[in-house]
């Protein structure tokens, strides 16, 4: 499976949110202007970014888990391929220790919706899948998912990427294969209010 082929582990929260939608943006390609929301999103993410260039010294990935089992580590912005699983992203945060690797993705506001959760358990699949070729047989730190507050050090929600939440986002990620290859069909969120706020709203034929 090549990098186009793979779906972008941001979609998963599109998914949860509302698979229609994923339809009418990566499926029938609607032209959305990006929101007032994902244009300070991403004004904050670059900023994060650059300062974190400022102190960061490169290293490979291998020497990291290595070094992060006596010190601490952090990387912003970290790319995860998984072939296995079909899917590709960038992290927002890892921090490796000798106590855990805690995946942290950004969002605004202070709710940890199931949609956010969706995303940051993919991205723990991906990390694990990515870094299991470097992972010493002895290495058994947990990976942890965590939603923060954009913008903020507020950890909102963590969780232990465990087998049940393994096993769940694994059917998630088959089942966004499975619309995005046509053999299933995108359902309709039951939400009205999610409906309201949907940046795809005047394109949508089932409102």
């Amino acid at each position: 499976m090549t990098v186009e082929q793979m779906i972008p582990i941001s979609r998963l929260q599109q998914l949860g949110y509302c698979e229609y939608s994923v339809f009418l943006k990566h499926v029938k390609k609607v032209d959305v202007e990006p929101t007032e929301q994902m244009i300070l999103g991403k004004e904050v993410h670059e900023q994060l970014y650059l300062e974190f260039l400022v102190d960061a010294k490169p290293s490979s990935i291998k020497r990291m888990i290595k070094k992060s089992r006596k010190t601490e580590l952090l990387s912003r912005e970290f790319s995860v391929v998984s072939e296995r699983f079909g899917i590709v992203g960038n992290i927002d945060e890892v921090v490796m220790s000798p106590e855990s690797f805690v995946i942290i993705d950004d969002k605004p506001g202070s709710v940890a919706y199931a949609s956010n959760k969706n995303q940051v358990f993919a991205y723990c699949l991906a990390f694990d899948d990515y870094i299991s070729q470097w992972r010493a047989e002895d290495d058994d730190r947990p990976i942890v998912a965590a939603l923060r507050q954009r913008g903020t050090q507020e950890i909102i929600w963590k969780s232990v990427f465990d087998d049940s939440s393994q096993k769940m986002i694994v059917r998630e990620i088959n089942r966004m294969h499975s619309l995005m290859q046509g053999k299933l069909s995108f359902s309709i969120t039951d939400s009205k209010n999610r409906c309201l706020r949907c940046d795809v709203r005047e394109y949508c034929d089932r409102c």
